[in-house]
């Protein structure tokens, strides 16, 4: 009777159930800058919210994924003002977060082309 093989790469099928998804580059940057953004528009504070908006638009990617996570979170961040939950930054505090996160996009999102990386 001829043996039964299992082909060694059959044995990793179990493991790919609990693979956790990979997040695409730069989405907890585009996080805080939706978050900072909110907060900005919230608090009348127009040109911290066009620079925001001015480094969306530079580094990330022109897809929906980037553009949805990007007003989700410039709702979360406006809504926490309007609770009350957040009050509204100081100017050097929201500049200095903006210039972290600019660096941080540099890195890991250069300056993109208007195309999917």
């Amino acid at each position: 009777m001829p043996a039964f093989r299992i082909a060694p790469w059959l044995l990793l099928i179990p493991l790919l159930g609990h693979a956790q998804p990979v997040e695409p580059l730069g989405m907890a940057e585009v996080d805080a800058l939706g978050q900072i953004n909110g907060t900005a528009l919230a608090c009348q504070d127009l040109p911290r919210a066009r620079r925001t908006k001015d480094l969306m638009v530079r580094h990330a990617p022109k897809t929906e994924l980037y553009g949805t996570r990007f007003d989700e979170a410039t709702q979360q961040g406006y809504r926490a003002v309007l609770d009350g939950r957040t009050p509204c930054p100081d100017n050097a505090t929201v500049d200095a977060r903006l210039q972290t996160l600019a660096q941080r996009l540099q890195t890991v999102l250069p300056a993109s082309s208007g195309t999917q990386p």
